[in-house]
């Protein structure tokens, strides 16, 4: 890393914990203290366990999308361009910035730059779709 990117970077990280410091301060009460000594641990171990089959299953999306149009692309390799764009996304505004990294990912694994937008546009596609079918369902 380079010292201007060490310094920006060190900016970041305090200004990071300066607004945690503050929310903790300014929203910090005995009733906080309740809350976090009546936490169950076993709502917790169960979100990160949904969280990682969620993305586990995002990564073996984006192998069987690939593989369809003929290029094998490995699991770990899924899901390591799937962590990857997760952070890109979390960085950009709209979480714009995932999709352009897991074309990226898709191209250096051996699809072609239009193959690999088809994926990723196939991925929101498929995103829509169940999140419109489960919309319906629910009304």
């Amino acid at each position: 890393m380079k010292l201007k990117s060490r310094g920006l970077f060190a900016i970041s990280i305090i200004f990071s914990l300066a607004v945690i410091v503050i929310v903790f301060w300014i929203t910090f009460t005995d009733e906080t203290i309740e809350y976090i000594l009546s936490f169950n641990i076993l709502f917790l171990l169960l979100a990160i366990g949904f969280r990682l089959l969620a993305l586990g299953l995002w990564g073996v999306r984006i192998v069987l999308l690939s593989r369809s149009l003929g290029y094998p692309v490995s699991l770990l390799h899924s899901l390591n361009m799937v962590l990857a764009g997760l952070l890109a996304g979390t960085m950009t505004p709209g979480q714009a910035g995932g999709e352009p990294v897991r074309v990226h990912e898709l191209y250096r694994a051996g699809l072609k730059v239009g193959d690999a937008t088809a994926v990723v546009i196939m991925e929101r596609v498929l995103d829509g779709i169940i999140l419109t079918v489960t919309g319906i369902i629910i009304m």
